[in-house]
């Protein structure tokens, strides 16, 4: 089923009350004494009988009648002449659902026909509402003007007071139930058929489509913004009941599809996206072909849906197949291409192809600047893109150059408090961490996450995975409580929403394992670590990226439990493919060797965790600088390591020189400092940078 979320939160329209309109009434003495009031209060209980015998006994045509008698004055036998008349005109052998409750249509034709002679613009009103679903209709949808609906009608829109006015009478006649504070009107199923079929075959096509016209005329048009998601959570309901997808009369109503699977996405709603996604496609493949324009925009919009599902080879095949479609039709010099490529460069990170993906985000980033400009939403999030390909392939320095220029950029186009400019922002932060600068980072986090949850809710998917950032952060920081209960929090909120085998899920279930090593908490850490390495390798592979980041985390978790050739083994075979798909240089390189040093070191062979970590030390001083913390940590296992081997003067000096640096990096009071004060070997975790 298609949900929608508001706020952040899952929206899913709720049941309608039947009125138990397939229900007869009791025939008891009480229930006689009720349905006299119920049908007017001035009605003997023997016309109250023939009066409900007449409409079936039926709760909702009774209800209809008594309201009717009231507004109208008229007698009971007045009435039940007038009704008569009407079921004598109305077909025995009516199909459908409600078409075998003819007392009920009848009941309803009485006033009906009297709008028609009386108000016809209020009828029309109701003939086109009859295309929308039972959820609250909007007023305002009824403002527009250009729409293809009768003279009356379109004149009664084009004037705020007669609009009022009609919709009153409406209401009058309890031929809806009208919200005055939220400005709404809401029509019974049963009255919705009823409406559908007292209408020709030509008026059925064209209050369809005037149904349509409407419906695109309320689109916000901003389907990322969270102020717009309320309205469409009110219109996705009534997008899917009037049919929307088989409309082929207007563009605009195909923007208002690709708008609303657009916000589903935005908001969160992935299955919801995929399943509209792919009615929407066979549907329009029929109408439009396989090449238009809105068809492939709109199977580019399920293939991003399938993707957060975490159905990656699905979506790669589906992304791949659209980039070809798109690029042998309409070239490579336009948006729809651009938007393609970007959905199968994203496709190319499941499938751990990190140097591929990089040179075609490069690419994207570049064309994008030259159709579009550089400061074009669209250009902005392939910058963003593009910082995080950077960021995968070890170059956090660049990426923080641009993730934050970004960020400024998006914080004058969008807003400080769009989603994606709080995404930049948490991409930023991620850059930071990386480039060493863990309690500045994890202070930018925190404020972020409080700001975002205050915008799309507590629930959001990327209000999840920017809690799941800074528990990242604040282990780095060495606020390691905090960082574990977050991550667990992570872990909970995301088998809710995903399930256990879920990448969002494994993901967070190593993080949590690492904050639980660094607590001493070991048993559980090596549990939650081969759990999470076990899914990474089922769902990637051994040889993906982020299922040797979580063999490098696991090896770590061993070592410490005494299993040394095995973390050895582990971490020499991560290294070994590491430097296969990266160069040797490569931050995961690095915290690789790192670690497999302090294996050697912890089987005795320390010329060779000596010859390790001199080489990683001086890589790593290359790549990240010479006071980055992960340096550092080389720098003070190396000093460890002379000690061992007796050149005790140098490795007093380094040591010294390392702590100094620790201090003033890290603080006096952070973990690593007191670790490394006390000739503790460093181990180092690295993340797999997502969010």
């Amino acid at each position: 089923m298609v949900g929608g979320r508001t706020e952040g939160r899952i929206f899913t329209p709720p049941p309608l009350p039947r009125s138990n309109f397939g229900s007869p009434r009791s025939s008891s003495p009480s229930n006689q004494t009720g349905l006299s009031s119920s049908l007017g209060g001035d009605i003997g209980e023997a016309d109250a009988d023939r009066l409900a015998d007449a409409l079936g006994d039926l709760p909702l045509a009774v209800e209809q009648a008594a309201i009717w008698r009231v507004h109208s004055g008229m007698s009971a036998a007045q009435y039940l002449t007038l009704l008569r008349q009407h079921l004598a005109e109305m077909p025995d052998d009516e199909p459908g659902e409600y078409g075998m409750m003819r007392s009920v249509a009848s009941a309803w034709s009485v006033p009906l026909h009297h709008l028609r002679t009386e108000f016809p613009a209020a009828l029309q009103l109701l003939q086109a509402c009859a295309y929308f679903g039972p959820q609250p209709i909007p007023q305002s949808y009824f403002t527009a003007v250009g729409v293809p609906v009768p003279a009356e009608l379109a004149q009664a829109m084009a004037d705020p007071q007669e609009l009022d006015r009609i919709v009153q009478q409406i209401s009058d006649y309890g031929l809806a139930k009208v919200d005055h504070r939220r400005k709404t009107l809401q029509l019974h199923r049963l009255v919705l058929a009823v409406l559908k079929n007292q209408l020709s075959p030509e008026e059925k096509v064209d209050m369809r489509h005037a149904a349509h016209v409407l419906l695109a005329h309320a689109n916000p048009a901003d389907p990322g913004a969270p102020r717009s998601w309320p309205r469409y959570a009110e219109l996705l309901p009534h997008v899917i009941m009037s049919e929307a997808m088989r409309c082929s009369k207007d563009d605009r109503v195909c923007v208002l599809l690709i708008h609303v699977v657009m916000y589903l996405l935005s908001c969160g709603d992935y299955q919801g996206a995929a399943d509209l996604a792919q009615q929407i496609v066979a549907e329009w493949r029929d109408r439009f072909g396989e090449t238009h324009a809105d068809t492939l925009e709109m199977t580019r919009l399920r293939g991003r849906a399938l993707y957060r599902l975490g159905r990656y080879d699905e979506s790669y095949q589906l992304n791949r197949r659209i980039y070809k479609v798109v690029r042998d039709t309409f070239g490579e010099g336009n948006m729809l291409f651009l938007r393609t490529a970007n959905s199968l460069r994203m496709s190319l990170r499941s499938r751990g192809s990190f140097v591929e993906e990089l040179q075609m985000q490069q690419n994207i980033f570049e064309r994008s600047c030259h159709v579009l400009g550089r400061g074009h939403p669209n250009t902005l999030e392939y910058a963003n893109n593009l910082a995080g390909c950077l960021r995968l392939n070890g170059q956090f320095f660049k990426a923080r150059q641009l993730d934050e220029d970004t960020w400024r950029r998006k914080k004058n186009v969008l807003g400080e408090d769009h989603p994606d400019t709080f995404l930049t922002l948490n991409a930023l932060a991620m850059d930071m961490r990386e480039c060493g600068e863990h309690i500045q980072a994890c202070r930018i986090q925190e404020d972020n996450l409080a700001k975002q949850r205050a915008v799309v809710g507590d629930e959001h998917p990327r209000t999840i995975g920017a809690m799941r950032n800074l528990a990242v952060a604040r282990r780095k920081a060495g606020l390691y409580e905090a960082a574990a209960d977050l991550s667990q929090a992570c872990v909970r909120m995301y088998r809710r929403r995903h399930g256990a085998r879920h990448l969002d899920t494994f993901t967070a279930q190593m993080c949590l394992s690492a904050d639980l090593r660094q607590l001493g908490r070991l048993p559980e850490s090596r549990k939650l670590g081969e759990l999470s390495h076990r899914l990474f390798v089922e769902r990637y592979g051994e040889k993906h990226p982020y299922t040797l980041v979580a063999a490098i985390n696991l090896a770590v978790t061993l070592r410490l439990l005494g299993m040394v050739e095995v973390a050895r083994s582990r971490d020499e075979q991560t290294l070994t493919v590491l430097r296969d798909t990266f160069d040797s240089d490569h931050p995961f390189c690095l915290v690789a060797a790192t670690n497999l040093a302090s294996d050697f070191a912890a089987l005795g062979a320390l010329h060779t965790a000596y010859e390790m970590d001199e080489d990683t030390l001086e890589r790593s001083t290359r790549t990240l600088g010479g006071r980055h913390p992960s340096t550092l940590s080389v720098a003070l296992n190396l000093a460890i390591d002379l000690a061992q081997l007796n050149r005790h003067e140098e490795a007093t000096a380094l040591h010294a020189r390392t702590v100094t640096d620790l201090e003033n990096v890290l603080g006096v009071g952070h973990p690593a400092t007191m670790y490394a004060i006390s000739w503790t070997r460093a181990n180092s975790d690295t993340d797999t940078m997502q969010f």
